[in-house]
């Protein structure tokens, strides 16, 4: 990265002769640069700033992100170029995406390169009526459910509705009381909270996913490393 000090008519110029004046000691490293159709400016000194090693890179995470379950499970909204250092730092295996919509070249690239396998698992939004019905939850959390899967990150469009309605089942079969499935998805879907969603997480039966977690491989209940009971769960 690197920034250009213009000098202009009338104004004083104490950054530049600073810099300067740091270069005359071997403080800085300046090289010049012609202004293009402007001979009268002269040459412009120019700091080279060295770039940042990949250590000290910032890791943005995608809007809406929290862990459901620390170091194995999480949630988001749809992930961004912005985002790959920090879905790279969280050694991710799965993407359980919950809409339809294709990811562009450069993320599928981004998958690709980090070895990171992407399941699809479309879930319908409770817009008018509830659209939502158990069958596409149950596949969606047998996916989640998976540990060989693990870590894992969940996500929609904006990680409000349909990711809080799979996260709120989840906790349903957990075991949570519905005072703390519904207080968890307003953290997350607030201002924009669906009563319908709220409805179905209420209708939902979470009795067939304990046949599930009978299976090899499959976690159950007590095996989920979570916050104990009527302890709040809040966003990143």
């Amino acid at each position: 990265m690197s920034f250009i000090v213009s000098h202009h008519k009338g104004e004083a110029h104490h950054e530049d002769e600073d810099l300067l004046q740091a270069a005359a000691k071997g403080g800085v490293d300046i090289t010049t640069k012609k202004s293009a159709g402007k001979a009268d400016k002269g040459n412009l000194p120019v700091k080279r700033v060295p770039q940042a090693p990949d250590r000290l890179t910032p890791h943005i995470p995608p809007e809406n992100f929290g862990a459901v379950i620390p170091g194995a499970v999480y949630r988001s909204s749809f992930p961004t170029k912005d985002n790959f250092s920090f879905l790279k730092s969280l050694k991710l295996k799965t993407i359980l995406t919950l809409v339809p919509e294709p990811y562009p070249d450069e993320y599928v690239e981004f998958l690709n390169k980090a070895g990171i396998v992407q399941i699809i698992v479309p879930v319908p939004a409770n817009k008018e009526t509830v659209q939502m019905d158990d069958a596409t939850i149950i596949k969606a959390l047998g996916v989640v459910m998976d540990k060989t899967k693990h870590p894992l990150l969940i996500h929609c469009n904006k990680g409000k509705h349909r990711t809080g309605c799979v996260v709120g089942c989840l906790r349903k079969f957990q075991g949570d009381s519905m005072e703390n499935i519904i207080s968890e998805y307003h953290t997350y879907a607030d201002p924009k909270a669906r009563l319908l969603d709220e409805h179905f997480m209420h209708k939902f039966n979470e009795r067939p996913l304990l046949w599930l977690a009978r299976e090899g491989g499959r976690i159950s209940p007590e095996g989920f490393l979570t916050p104990m009971r009527g302890q709040s769960r809040t966003k990143a």
